[in-house]
């Protein structure tokens, strides 16, 4: 029997499967192509937020969408920096930390 189960007790050195992604929200205009075909130009949409969803070192297997509640579920941690440096949600500036000049080891 292999001992591949997460779950497994046996399984050395488990692995979050998550962790090995690399996830980045940012924002995106999409282009209407409806709109586009209709003027002859480049349209864009509304600015809604997209996350990339790749393995880092492979450039095939790179995934882009718009933001849906399973992407907000599956990295809640990311979701907030991402919030956070937008300003999309309140203290946004309290970045979870030391301040540097608070660290009382830096102190004279």
């Amino acid at each position: 029997m292999l001992a591949s189960d997460l779950n497994n007790p046996e399984f050395t050195n488990p692995l979050d499967p998550e962790a090995m992604l690399h996830v980045e929200f940012y924002w995106n205009a999409p282009i209407s192509k409806w709109q586009s075909e209709l003027t002859g130009k480049e349209v864009r949409g509304d600015r809604i937020p997209f996350v990339r969803i790749m393995r880092p070192g492979d450039n095939t297997s790179i995934h882009e969408t718009a933001v849906r509640d399973d992407h907000k579920r599956r990295w809640p941690q990311k979701w907030l920096a991402w919030q956070m440096k937008e300003g999309l949600v309140e203290g946004g500036t309290e970045i979870p930390g030391w301040k540097i000049e608070e660290w009382p080891v830096i102190k004279d």
